[in-house]
């Protein structure tokens, strides 16, 4: 689906904001946010962990991505492309995740999750950023929450990407409405997407590029297969009788996140556009 409403005429950006639907929604969902991530947790622990909870599950985050919101996976260049997007009368306000309240609670600030590889949830709570119209109904009903410049939302985003966490541009009613900074651990549609579906459910949907080889360049160390660096564990080492090289397990399985190619010391990881790989 890609990120290409960003690119819409002015006009269009505003209309979308300010449908009464989607304000009426909005105003519901902005103290209730952290009932429905909660709902949504204890469904991801509950549903059978086999084909039939698999398939419930795609059918819920279908419903949700077509009618009512979706989230999409973007690059640290497209995060920042998407920041200076917005048009000036946006207002910008940033909070409480209320995935982090709820899963840090249960886990400890130093909780870990241990999957192929390691990830430590020891991050701020502050990383909810909500954007235009809706964004006042979370100052207003939600007591974390405070106006930013977008220039302080770029210094935020910076840090919050070097912690590792994954950047995604969320919609709310096909209106632009958050940027939320996702950890594997603490994040729960991640967990639900990892849990239930093992990276099938796309409850956040894979953005528009994909990771991919440069031939030559990898040396094999295996620090790209980290949590830390591969949040959707989309990495794997290919041993060879010429040594071993990583790369993705499959195009599906890599949401386009463009961590490993920051990471990599050898620049042997390239982000090319998915619809050409």
């Amino acid at each position: 689906m890609g990120n290409d409403w960003i690119l819409n005429h002015p006009a269009e950006r505003d209309r979308r904001q300010k449908g009464l639907l989607r304000s009426l929604m909005m105003r519901w969902y902005a103290p209730n946010e952290k009932g429905v991530m909660e709902t949504v947790y204890k469904i991801s622990r509950k549903l059978p962990k086999n084909k039939f909870g698999e398939l419930a599950a795609r059918g819920i985050a279908a419903f949700m991505n077509r009618v009512l919101t979706y989230s999409v996976v973007v690059t640290r260049q497209e995060l920042f492309e998407f920041i200076e997007s917005l048009p000036d009368d946006f207002k910008i306000t940033l909070g409480n995740c209320p995935c982090k309240e709820l899963t840090q609670a249960r886990e400890g600030l130093d909780g870990t999750l241990k999957g192929e590889t390691c990830f430590s949830c020891a991050t701020p709570l502050e990383t909810d950023v909500q954007i235009g119209e809706g964004s006042r109904f979370y100052v207003e009903k939600v007591p974390s929450f405070r106006y930013i410049t977008k220039e302080e939302l770029i210094e935020h985003e910076k840090k919050l990407l070097d912690m590792g966490l994954v950047p995604n541009v969320y919609l709310f009613c096909r209106g632009e409405s958050a940027i939320c900074n996702c950890s594997p651990i603490s994040c729960i549609p991640m967990i639900a997407n990892r849990e239930i579906g093992g990276y099938r459910l796309k409850v956040l949907l894979p953005g528009r590029y994909v990771a991919r080889r440069r031939e030559g360049l990898c040396r094999g160390c295996g620090e790209c297969l980290s949590l830390a660096v591969c949040p959707f564990e989309a990495r794997k080492l290919v041993e060879t009788e010429n040594g071993a090289y990583a790369e993705i397990k499959s195009v599906d399985r890599c949401y386009g996140c463009g961590k490993c190619a920051e990471h990599c010391s050898q620049q042997a990881v390239e982000m090319v556009l998915r619809s050409a790989n």
